[in-house]
C-alpha cells in the first residue's frame, strides 16, 4: 500500500518522519485538528493581554506540531513568535498570530482530506 501526501504539505519531512507509517501520520493529522483551535486560543488571549512568557511558551509548544504535520512554514511563523515575544511590539505579534491563523484555516481541509484517504487504504 502506498499513500502520496498532498504536495503543499512539506513531503520530505513527512517521508522522512513517518515513511510508510501512513497510520502514524493519520494519528498525528487527527490529533492536529483535535488540538489546534485551543492552542490558538491560549495563544491570542496571551497576545491580546500582552502576557509575553505565555506567548513564548504557547508558540514553543505548538512549534514543533506543525512538523509533525508537514507544515513547515507555519513551525516558521511559531518560531517567529516564540523568538519575538520580548522585542516586537504586540501589533507585530498579532500580525504574525494572523497570519499563523489564516495559514492554519487554509490547511485544515487538507489535513482533513489527508486523514480520510489514509483512513480508506
Amino acid at each position: 500500500m502506498s499513500h502520496k501526501f498532498n504536495s503543499r504539505l512539506d513531503l520530505s519531512v513527512l517521508e522522512e518522519l513517518y515513511g510508510n507509517d501512513y497510520e502514524y501520520a493519520m494519528l498525528m493529522f487527527d490529533l492536529y485538528l483535535e488540538s489546534i483551535d485551543q492552542e490558538l486560543a491560549r495563544l491570542k488571549e496571551a497576545i491580546e493581554t500582552a502576557q509575553r512568557e505565555m506567548i513564548r511558551q504557547v508558540s514553543h509548544k505548538i512549534k514543533p506540531v506543525f512538523l509533525m504535520v508537514g507544515l513547515s512554514s507555519l513551525n516558521a511563523i511559531a518560531k517567529q513568535l516564540e523568538s519575538g515575544h520580548g522585542t516586537m511590539s504586540i501589533d507585530e505579534l498579532s500580525t504574525l498570530y494572523g497570519e499563523l491563523l489564516s495559514q492554519i484555516e487554509l490547511t485544515k481541509p487538507i489535513l482533513i482530506e489527508e486523514s480520510k484517504k489514509i483512513k480508506r487504504i
